[in-house]
């Protein structure tokens, strides 16, 4: 196993300064952080900074809340089932945002878990490996819960939406109405949820006997900028598709606001579902079809068992608990065949 020698000697730094880019509250310059951070997981290197038992100083009315996430209003209505809970129990807490950077995770994390009773870690902002071993030695002295994204971390509690079969539904839907060049545009392939929401468009194309077709397939991320080039992009190369799936809400107001500056109509000129739900979908001049996640129940949820295992001296010996969540498919007219395309299979 590497030691801290070795992660000095390959950053080009002192002992001291790898020690600090892992201390709380130093003043290390942020992208030499990164520097070493990327080195140490790339070197398997573990800092022994942790502790079995409880600090004294760990304060059981606050909790903390790491977000990785640059979908806002999604967000806010999980930290309101959060704040629902916590609120009943005198607990106040303490959010932090990593803005998908997984280094910063592991400095916010770093940052809080010595004064703080439990972490809800929301949306991970990947599969790393290196991440998810840091938390797994965190959980030994304070309990974690995440969400959405990170949900088979060995020892951790998780709560995650079971996205793959509505979006399966909402794509038979697009295929009974007539649809058999359907576009999507997904999330980045780095999480489950785009993982998911991709096995179910190739499940559903390969079990309705429709060619795959890469140039049908686009990836986004989390800007809404990027999406609406995206978008063009798609309809300028693709004359033929019909319907377009978007992976979540931000892709999707990018894609509406392509589609609305080419004088495109929705369904009359080209069908649309979006994952994830927007106030503003329902509107008569929009009716948006939408797979809506119960945001406010994930984070009533994750909170409620989050304060149970708080407040459980063996929660260490318990197996972790995997709660699946069911989002709703709401269908509003856009999944229709444009009335305004010729019809064709293949």
């Amino acid at each position: 196993m590497s030691s801290i020698n070795d992660i000095a000697k390959e950053a080009g730094v002192s002992i001291a300064t790898v020690s600090r880019a892992f201390s709380d509250g130093s003043n290390i310059n942020q992208s030499t952080r990164k520097i070493i951070l990327e080195i140490a997981h790339r070197m398997d290197y573990s800092p022994k900074i942790y502790h079995k038992h409880t600090p004294s100083h760990i304060n059981t009315e606050i909790i903390g809340v790491i977000i990785s996430c640059r979908n806002y209003p999604w967000f806010n209505m999980i930290a309101s089932g959060i704040n629902t809970v916590m609120e009943s129990k005198n607990i106040t807490p303490i959010f932090t945002d990593t803005n998908e950077m997984p280094y910063k995770e592991i400095i916010c994390i770093d940052k809080i878990k010595d004064f703080v009773g439990g972490m809800l870690v929301i949306s991970s902002s990947g599969l790393d490996d290196y991440n998810t071993t840091y938390i797994e030695k965190i959980n030994k002295t304070i309990p974690i819960v995440t969400l959405v994204r990170n949900i088979n971390i060995y020892n951790i509690d998780s709560v995650a939406v079971d996205c793959f079969h509505h979006t399966s539904k909402a794509l038979n839907r697009l295929i009974e109405n007539g649809h058999h060049h359907i576009a999507i545009i997904n999330g980045p392939m780095v999480i489950k949820p785009s993982m998911d929401r991709f096995a179910a468009y190739i499940e559903v194309l390969k079990s309705n006997d429709i060619p795959i077709r890469n140039e049908y397939i686009y990836y986004g991320d989390f800007d809404e900028n990027h999406a609406y080039n995206i978008a063009n992009e798609l309809l300028d190369s693709n004359p033929r598709v019909t319907a377009i799936f978007s992976s979540n809400t931000i892709i999707t107001r990018g894609c509406l606001k392509a589609i609305n500056d080419r004088n495109l109509k929705i369904p009359d000129d080209i069908a649309f579902i979006s994952y994830g739900d927007d106030y503003s979908f329902s509107l008569k001049n929009m009716n948006i079809t939408a797979i809506e996640d119960p945001n406010y129940n994930i984070g009533k949820i994750a909170a409620e068992l989050l304060l149970e295992r708080m407040q459980d001296s063996r929660r260490l010996k318990k197996k972790p608990k995997r709660i699946i969540v069911s989002p709703d498919l709401i269908f509003r007219g856009s999944e229709a065949y444009p009335k305004n395309r010729e019809k064709f299979r293949f």
